[in-house]
Parts: C-alpha cells; structure tokens; sequence
C-alpha cells in the first residue's frame, strides 16, 4: 500500500469485530471530504483488497463482506486518495470469525450475585482444550481480557478473569469465547450470557431435572442394588417388604454431569443373588450447542428405499448419536468424520419398512466424555409410502386452466383412508415432506403462473406417517400469462385420411399445444423445428373419424417455463363430412343387393325347370322345344 502524509483515517467494522460464520459484516474507513477514493489493505496481502468510491457527503467509503468466512480473517488498514495525494495508513482492525467451534461454559466463582463495589472471579472453561479465552462485555467492541488457559481439574481446559469492582448503575453482562494458538482469529461459538446481579436483586430460578431409575424383578425380592460403572460396591441399595411390589426406584434428585454412566441393578431374594441387569447408559444433555441433521435423498422415502441420515456440527471431534422418539431400539453412534470444514456422522437406514417410521434427533458429544451430550437437533420426521395402493388424481374442471380461474385437485382412493396429502414436483422427486388434510379435495386458485407443474397425491391414515404409493403424475398447464397469439392456419381433409392442424405464431415460441374441448386427455405437445419466423408445427390427425369433430385450439409456451402456456388461439370447429369413400360404400352395398336378387331369381327358374319335367308327357304332334335361360345383370 502507498504511505501518504494526509491525516489518516478511521476504521471499524458493523456489526462489530467478531463476525458469527456465513454472516454479512461491513468496514467503514473514514476520512476528510477531498477524498476521491478509499483503499483497503489486508495483512499479509500486496495487493489492495478493495477499492470504493467515497459516499456523500464524501467523507467514507464501505467494503461490503456478504459471508464472512476463514478466508475473511485478518487485520485490516484503509487509506484515501485527495487532490494532494494519498493519506496515512488507517490504525489496524483486526476481524475474528465465530461459530466454528462450540461454545465454553462461563460462570461466577463463587457466585454471580455480588456486593456492590466487591470483586468477582469469572471462570470460562471447555473440555474442547482451547489455548486461550477471550472475556467479552457487552456493549464494548474489543475484548475486554483475553487469558492463556490452564488445565482444569476436571478435564479440559479453563481461564479465572479478575471482573470488578462491580457497579450496580451499570448492567455487567459477559459472554467468553475459546480458541487454539494455531487459528487464533477463528474463535468458538460464544458462551450463554453471564449477568452479574447485585446483593438483593433475585437470581433467575436455575431448572432442576430428576430422574428416576427403576429396577423390576421376575419374583418377590428382599432388597435392590444398583451398580455404576464398574465399581464392584453397590452405589445404593434399597430394601423391600414382602408385600412390596416386584420392583423398586432409585431416585437422581438434581441430574448433573457427576450423574452419568452405565448403570446395572441386581436384587437378592433370601440368600439367592440374581445376575446383574444389562446395562442402562444415562447422558446428560443440553451441554453444547446442537447439531443439524439432514436425511438424504430426502425425509420421505418409498416401502424398500434407503435414506441416510447426516448429523454435522461444527464440533472439531467427537461422537454423533442418533435417536428414535418412542423406539425401543438403543442409540446409535458414530464416529466424527471431517467434511467440508465440519464434523458428521452418517446413519444408513434401510432397506425401510413402516417400523422406520417416526421422529429422529441427534446430538453430539466429545470423544473424552462420550455421556455429556449436546442440545438434541431440530426433529426430523421419517416418512414412507407406497404402503397401500396408489390413488388416482383428477382435476376439475381441467389441467388447463386459464390463469384468475380456480381450480380443484381430487385425490381418489379406496375407502377407509382419512388422511390425503398433495405433492408438486416438476421432476417427480420424492416430497421433502407429505402434509395430511382429512379432505381428499385441494382448492387451487386463483391460480397463476406458480400453480403450473406436475402433481401426485397420497392417502393415509391419521396419526401415521405411512401413505400410499403416489398416483400417477397429473400435469397442469395454466394459461394466459403471455400475450394472445395470432389465430392460426388450419387445414383440413375428408373422412378416413388424415388432417393437419397447422398452429403459428410470430412470437418466439418453441413449443406448441394442442387441445380439444371437452376432452379428458392432456394436450398434444410438439416441438418448433424450424426457427424461422413465424414459428410453427404441424399437428397430423389421422385416420380421420367422427370422433375427431369438435372445436380445437393452441397454445405456445418456452421450455423454459413449460406449464405457463400463452392465451389460446381463436377456436377452430372441426366437422367430419363424407367423402367418395363413403359413396363408393354405399354403392358396394346396392351391387351387393342386386346380386343376391339375381340369385333368388335364378334359383325360382331353377325350381320351376325341375317341376316341369316331372310333368306328364305332352301330347303327340306337339313338339318340345329346350331353353336356354339367360340372366345378365349391369352394375
């Protein structure tokens, strides 16, 4: 960067210098009103990071940061240019990202309530082992103390922060983050806030869980043990009368960390001991921050689909833990594996079937405390069709419809279903998730342009998450979004060949619909060819019926939006006359008719040939002449 002997000016960052992962930050550089334009510098780079033009009234410029990432970190200086030359370097601004890694705890030794004007020690520790802390108060932009941490006692590592004398006319509220030496500008999610309240004002209650762990035997038992870990000596015990029921609870009043483990329960019956109980894990959750988890290909899966299951964190190592509300089935876990800058764990479920389904949450935890669990992930709901036989979807009054119309979808199926659900996807993807209505009717309009694509539907069975097969896809095309086009050339032949509907348009279309009044089935589609002007396609019908009258019109869209459909050309009524073919018909018919008439004929002269010379013999002088019959007929 060039040095100058201006004044130089002032930098500082919005909303501050430690910047949450994937969020937006902007620098301002600030300097005199002859500044004609504003560089900034980046540490350790040669090149000017940025170059902006002075906003009015000309006295800064702002470098925009749309999502901070790693590659954002640093220390950063500006400078400006004036009539008289470049001015000094900026005093340096250090940004910091946050979010990578999760959150210390912080807390108050010996208490957060403190005597006005007394010292308070603020203790900010992680078992992640992070090399320093950093003490944040709220309201200031620079850390107020940043320590080198030390071993904790219990694992980890922890910082003690000298705060006071504490002021009561000022509200002292801390947050700590931790990070490692060797990315020391990438900095942990911060801790919960810490208020430090005033002798007298009233703590906020601090919520208790307790937890009750039975141990049920097979027979009447004198007394229960519980065993944790593998300590040999029973960690409680608890004696039973024998009018006592067959089972007995040992009671955690107050869940805490020092809680968790594996527990076994054993019961004696006279001078009998019964084997121990398989064992019972006990986590404690809600310790750091919670992980997302994501299904792939998606949360609804088809019956003998597979579906993986992806819990990730920005934890640096760990264990994953994958659970099923209601399941009798233990947790399962997984290893941390790195991808694309955060941890994960994959869990493949399948071949599915309907026990598969249901609600699924992961946590996760360190690897040296395997029992200290994160907050759970949002739900995820596992959904499987093709359970029971595929409806059928309808649409009245059509698939095409004319944008501003209403439109109703109806979903079909066998009876005994109460549940129906719609799913639009132009690719015919499998939903990201089916939501039920008890009515198998779904109201659409009025419609527009967003309303066009494919659609299936599914039917089910309240508080279920298993559905049908989808039915078979059902285009709609909505219409009139685009200008009207011109009325297209069409041309016509006789009964029994063929008929070409010709549909044309000056506007730049490359697909062309055609579609018949009253007709069920979907437009006949074609695509341009041909791209010079006007665009046009020939529809060929043939043979030619009387089931081909009716009144036809066409559409043109663009493949880039292929539901929205242009105004429909003028209407076209198609009539279906006879032809030669039919005369030539008709005509076949009367020769038909004449030839069988012959044919009686002949057969009646026949008859009477045969009864003649059964007759008596003519008298003498008489002479008997033969015939010859001849019958000829013209067509």
């Amino acid at each position: 960067p060039v040095h100058g002997t201006r004044p130089k000016p002032t930098i500082w960052a919005e909303p501050g210098f430690a910047i949450p992962w994937w969020t937006s930050v902007t620098i301002w550089c600030q300097g005199g009103l002859e500044a004609q334009e504003y560089h900034l510098h980046k540490e350790g780079k040669l090149e000017t990071w940025d170059r902006q033009k002075p906003l009015e009234p000309g006295d800064k410029a702002k470098f925009f940061i749309r999502y901070m990432r790693v590659m954002h970190t640093g220390r950063y200086r500006c400078n400006y240019l004036s009539p008289s030359g470049w001015s000094e370097l900026s005093e340096p601004l250090e940004l910091v990202m946050t979010g990578l890694q999760n959150k210390p705890q912080l807390s108050a030794l010996p208490s957060h309530v403190v005597t006005p004007g007394r010292n308070v020690t603020l203790q900010c520790g992680s078992w992640l082992g992070y090399d320093r802390f950093v003490l944040m108060k709220e309201g200031e932009h620079q850390p107020s103390w940043t320590m080198v941490s030390q071993r904790a006692s219990r694992g980890g590592t922890q910082a003690l922060f000298p705060v006071g004398p504490v002021n009561t006319s000022l509200r002292w509220t801390f947050r700590c983050y931790g990070y490692y030496n060797t990315t020391s500008q990438i900095w942990s999610h911060p801790s919960d806030p810490l208020e430090l309240l005033a002798s007298g004002e009233e703590p906020s209650p601090v919520a208790s869980v307790r937890v009750a762990i039975w141990c049920q035997a097979s027979l009447q038992a004198d007394g229960y043990y519980l065993y944790k870990d593998r300590l040999s000596e029973p960690l409680e015990t608890l004696e039973t009368s024998q009018d006592s029921s067959n089972k007995a609870g040992f009671s955690i009043t107050s869940m805490s960390s020092h809680n968790v483990g594996r527990y076994r329960c054993a019961y004696k019956s006279g001078e009998s001991w019964s084997q121990q109980s398989d064992l019972l894990s006990l986590v404690i959750t809600g310790q750091h921050d919670a992980p997302s988890l994501s299904a792939t290909p998606g949360p609804v899966v088809a019956l003998g689909g597979n579906v993986s299951l992806s819990c990730s964190s920005s934890w640096p190592r760990g264990l994953f833990h994958l659970l099923k509300e209601h399941g009798a089935d233990a947790p399962q876990h997984l290893e941390w594996t790195f991808c694309r800058e955060r941890g994960q764990g994959i869990f493949h479920v399948g071949p599915v079937n309907t026990s598969h389904v249901g609600t699924y949450r992961c946590y996760v935890s360190p690897q040296s405390y395997p029992d200290s669990w994160s907050q759970s992930s949002d739900p995820l709901h596992l959904q499987v069709t093709g359970v029971y036989r595929e409806p059928s979807l309808l649409a009245q009054p059509g698939s095409l419809v004319q944008s501003g119309d209403s439109l109703i979808l109806q979903c079909h199926s066998e009876t005994g279903f109460d549940r129906f659900a719609l799913a639009k996807d132009e690719e015919l993807r499998a939903p990201q998730h089916l939501e039920g209505q008890p009515s198998p009717n779904f109201p659409l309009g009025p419609v527009s342009h967003t309303h066009g694509g494919q659609y299936r539907c599914y039917c089910g069975h309240k508080l279920s998450s298993t559905w049908s097969a989808p039915s078979a896809p059902l285009v709609i095309l909505i219409t009139g979004e685009e200008p009207p086009d011109p009325c297209p050339n069409w041309t016509s032949v006789s009964w029994g060949e063929k008929v070409t509907l010709q549909c044309r348009s000056e506007m730049r279309f490359d697909t062309f619909h055609l579609s018949k009044e009253g007709s069920l089935a979907p437009p006949q589609v074609l695509h341009v060819q041909d791209t010079a002007i006007p665009y046009q396609v020939n529809f060929i019908l043939s043979p030619v019926t009387s089931d081909l009258e009716g009144t036809y019109q066409c559409y043109g869209s663009h493949s880039t939006s292929p539901y929205l459909l242009s105004q429909p050309s003028d209407p076209l009524e198609l009539l279906v006359s006879a032809s030669n073919s039919q005369d030539y018909t008709v005509e076949n018919l009367i020769r038909l008719g004449i030839s069988v008439l012959i044919l009686m004929v002949l057969g009646v002269l026949l008859f009477q040939a045969r009864h003649h010379q059964g007759s008596p013999k003519m008298q003498p002088g008489h002479t008997h002449e033969s015939k010859k019959m001849d019958s000829e007929v013209e067509l």
